[in-house]
């Protein structure tokens, strides 16, 4: 008996919403000039979609392409700047031109002023191994090795390389010199500068007792 009390109340009140939604006040959106009816006297636009479509035009400002005559949407922080409707007119606009800054050097930004200078003492030198006399001196270092580490214990992995003892930007004459090579895999090969000068000693000792059969293995 509630229940149908309570739906009995509700359709009652039906026809006095009714005669309230005819009596609400109507207003125009200020984007489409459609007329809507409100749900709050504060609202000005019909819909989310016109209150965002007049929110984006209020921070644009159309400019014409110096290119293509074409006209396109800027943001305003860019008005003044932007010339271009896209990157093909721009390109199109710089053809045959210099650029400004070539040929102008600016030594407050070379060499030891540069942010990313390394104060090295080292000149730079290029390692090549695609040389014929390269690719000779390590096939014979591996062949008198057998090719197997001279480390030989659990930690070797890897593929074995080539190294030189002496290093070969500091002893030219000894680069193609099979008594400084020794085979190393890729776990023990030296990475660092300052690894490879202690393990100098280390490797040296390690090709005394092997140094007779260099002979066997001319370049």
């Amino acid at each position: 008996m509630g229940l149908l009390g309570s739906v009995n109340s509700r359709a009652s009140l039906n026809p006095i919403k009714k005669d309230m939604n005819k009596t609400a006040i109507m207003k125009n959106c200020e984007y489409c000039k459609k007329e809507f009816k409100p749900s709050k006297k504060i609202r000005r636009f019909c819909s989310n979609r016109c209150s965002a479509r007049n929110r984006y035009e209020g921070m644009i400002t159309k400019k014409e392409c110096l290119i293509c005559n074409k006209k396109f949407n800027v943001h305003n922080c860019r008005k003044e700047k932007a010339k271009y409707c896209s990157r093909k007119c721009y390109f199109k606009s710089i053809i045959g031109k210099e650029a400004l800054n070539k040929g102008i050097k600016r030594p407050e930004f070379s060499g030891k002023n540069h942010p990313n200078w390394k104060n090295t003492k080292y000149p730079r030198y290029i390692h090549t191994t695609a040389t014929f006399e390269y690719r000779n001196w390590r096939t014979a270092v591996f062949k008198r090795d057998s090719y197997k580490c001279k480390m030989n214990n659990e930690k070797c992995k890897g593929q074995l390389q080539a190294h030189h003892i002496l290093p070969w930007r500091d002893f030219e004459e000894l680069r193609y010199e099979i008594n400084n090579g020794i085979t190393l895999c890729q776990a023990h090969h030296p990475r660092k500068r300052a690894e490879e000068k202690r393990l100098v000693p280390v490797f040296s000792e390690l090709m005394s007792v092997s140094n007779i059969q260099l002979l066997q293995y001319p370049i």
